[in-house]
């Protein structure tokens, strides 16, 4: 009498889309509805953008430290700038608003120990984001 085959165990079963939306809707900073809204309600979308999102971005949290440490203020602006593009299209709210506070800071030439603040700032919401989307789309 042949067996049945084993199910699969549960972390090699897709995820379902309704709740990979509940996980993302529990990632703090991010605004899944904006996110979702701009993918016209396609949650398979939202995930791979979100993917992508982490791909691209991961490193930046390293690279704004570096250019923090070094005094570059070019490499702060232009990180900052990009990232306040990118995270506003996932709905990354709390990120965008440190990008666009860093980025505006350092072009309008802020004291040092505010570039500091908001850059340190900048560091750990992406750092929450990247984790928090990371365990959401696993």
């Amino acid at each position: 009498q042949a067996q049945e085959p084993a199910a699969p165990p549960a972390a090699a079963l897709p995820v379902d889309p309704a709740e990979r939306l509940c996980r993302l809707g529990a990632t703090p900073g991010l605004d899944c509805q904006r996110g979702l809204e701009a993918m016209g309600g396609n949650v398979a979308t939202y995930a791979r953008l979100l993917a992508l999102f982490v791909d691209s971005h991961a490193g930046d949290t390293a690279s704004l430290a570096a250019g923090l440490a070094a005094r570059e203020l070019d490499t702060l602006k232009t990180l900052a700038h990009t990232l306040k593009g990118s995270a506003g299209a996932i709905g990354a709210v709390r990120v965008t608003e440190a990008a666009t506070a860093l980025n505006a800071a350092v072009r309008l030439g802020a004291a040092a120990e505010e570039i500091d603040r908001l850059c340190k700032a900048l560091i750990g919401e992406l750092d929450s984001l990247i984790d928090g989307i990371r365990k959401a789309i696993a």
